[in-house]
């Protein structure tokens, strides 16, 4: 407890950071601590990792976000079908290319703010 046997409070001493332990080979174990680990490899390890995310998920994004807008009132004419659809559709009409409109403006946006938060 912080309370000692005297009537002074005992500060409490700060937690140290958590160790995790990583399997290295197949069964030796070694504790990793925040200050062994390189700041760099984690920064463009986040910000790489970032970067795949987003190549994947933006076609799934961008066909949603046109579903979505396309309404769902009788008196719209609808552009898709449904998702295969919008998919045919969209390699027709714009190549692979779009799916990735605007990709890269959010991409260069975000990475930033995602880098640190990740480390």
């Amino acid at each position: 407890s912080t309370w000692g046997h005297s009537s002074r409070p005992k500060l409490a001493s700060a937690p140290e950071q958590p160790e995790t332990t990583v399997r290295v080979a197949r069964s030796r174990t070694r504790d990793i601590r925040w200050q062994d680990m390189d700041t760099v490899k984690l920064l463009f390890g986040s910000g790489g990792c970032f970067l795949v995310m987003r190549a994947i998920t933006s076609p799934l994004v961008l066909i949603k976000t046109r579903l979505q807008a396309q309404g769902h009132t009788a008196a719209l004419t609808h552009q898709y079908d449904g998702f295969l659809d919008a998919i045919r559709k969209i390699v027709r009409r714009e190549g692979v290319r779009g799916f990735f409109k605007g990709v890269l403006p959010l991409m260069l946006g975000t990475l930033p703010s995602q880098v640190i938060h990740v480390s």
